[in-house]
């Protein structure tokens, strides 16, 4: 691969428009809304099953529920991506209203949880759904602007504060769950309100306020367009960075549903114990985010990219065989530092191969493709841990594909760098 910063392939617009510089306020304030995201996610992802547990304790069934959250996210950032992408290039923009309003969803639908936490598994899987979808429109438009609105050499760093930002969010909404040993529905209520307040900064963040470079002939409608994603599938390199990015998730999309279940079968904790070991791995996984923002160009991208995936699967290789807090805790460091790494790297590797207006698809097919991986991980784990009966098993099935990563990331080549 070439040294230098490969990411903008020929035809790509010129990145003049893009801030090229930015401060660390202005980063967290952009970020707030993953925040909000990061937060009802986590809630949603570690106290639902809990419930679903009391009703009815089925690991499988456990799973199929939870692919609320990656059928959701196939569906709604290709319903959502493309046609926002239309949008802009006609003078309009999404940005305000699909943050806002997939906040305002994927809050009514964690008050619909709520309502519901004594019911069943298909209307708390419907409420469920409500939640992620909106959720997932919001973040799909805000993962886009990085692309869209920043210069390449910044894309790993304003990657990373949205990364930073769900990290967070997803320790407020650990916190937040503990609240379920109070009674069952005060996590969802609480997190409905939260996730909506806390994406105000980034409402008003003048990335949002007024797009760059915009033209001013009347928007026109559109709907999403299976070739528009297709494209993009086509280049090589783009290719291969989805196909990593799919091998990533697949490895660790489980662990987050089954890790309270995990540590209470195995390791013998209490959830909000094992909350706080979670608590423990967000902060690991989000100052090694931080590190990975100075990745300025695709060949340091990938070079981190290739050593942390290979760090992560020998941590959850780690964690697979221990059987304590003690013998697991170095394993779950190294996986930490690992995950956090390859999550601020994913997009900002992906995006180098597509050019400026086509920010709302890469988004789409990016976050499509990590969530279908998602959903077949949570039913994969689901059903290895029902055969098994070990709950370690969520650990033992991440390894082979996040190692698998590292080889396609020594082949991966730079895309052609834009001349003049």
């Amino acid at each position: 691969m070439t040294t230098g910063d490969a990411s903008a392939p020929p035809g790509a617009p010129t990145s003049s428009a893009r801030v090229a510089s930015v401060g660390a306020g202005a980063l967290a304030a952009f970020g707030a809304a993953a925040l909000g995201a990061g937060l009802g996610r986590s809630i949603l992802t570690a106290y639902l099953p809990l419930i679903l547990e009391g009703i009815r304790d089925s690991p499988l069934l456990i799973g199929i529920v939870m692919t609320a959250n990656p059928i959701t996210g196939i569906l709604v950032p290709l319903a959502v991506g493309g046609p926002a992408d239309r949008l802009r290039r006609h003078g309009g923009d999404a940005a305000r209203a699909l943050v806002l309003g997939g906040a305002i969803v994927g809050a009514v639908g964690m008050l619909a949880v709520a309502t519901l936490v004594s019911t069943g598994y298909l209307e708390l899987a419907l409420a469920a759904i409500v939640a992620y979808a909106g959720l997932a429109a919001g973040m799909t438009m805000h993962r886009s602007l990085v692309a869209e609105r920043f210069a390449p050499p910044l894309w790993a760093r304003a990657t990373g504060a949205q990364e930073i930002g769900l990290f967070v969010g997803a320790m407020l909404g650990l916190g937040v769950g503990a609240t379920i040993v109070v009674a069952a529905p005060l996590p969802f209520v609480i997190g409905a309100v939260l996730v909506v307040l806390v994406a105000l900064p980034t409402l008003g963040h003048p990335l949002l306020a007024s797009r760059r470079g915009a033209s001013v002939a009347a928007p026109r409608p559109s709907r999403p367009r299976l070739g528009d994603y297709l494209s993009i599938l086509r280049r090589p390199g783009a290719r291969v960075v989805i196909m990593v990015e799919a091998l990533w998730v697949f490895g660790y999309a489980a662990l987050p549903a089954f890790f309270l279940l995990y540590s209470e079968e195995v390791l013998d904790l209490r959830p909000v114990t094992a909350s706080g070991l979670l608590l423990g791995f967000a902060v690991l996984a989000g100052a090694a985010t931080v590190v990975a923002g100075n990745a300025r160009t695709l060949e340091h991208r990938r070079r981190a990219a290739l050593v942390s995936a290979l760090g992560l699967g020998i941590g959850l290789a780690w964690v697979a065989v221990g059987t304590t807090p003690i013998a697991v805790a170095p394993g779950l460091l190294v996986a930490a530092i690992g995950f956090g790494v390859i999550s601020a790297l994913g997009f900002p590797l992906f995006s180098a191969f597509a050019a400026r207006d086509e920010t709302g698809t890469i988004t789409a097919v990016f976050f499509a493709t990590r969530s279908l991986a998602a959903a077949m991980a949570l039913v994969a784990s689901g059903a290895l841990i029902a055969l098994v009966d070990d709950y370690r098993a969520v650990f033992a099935m991440g390894v082979a594909p996040v190692l698998a990563s590292v080889v396609l990331l020594i082949a991966l080549r730079a895309p052609p760098v834009r001349r003049g």
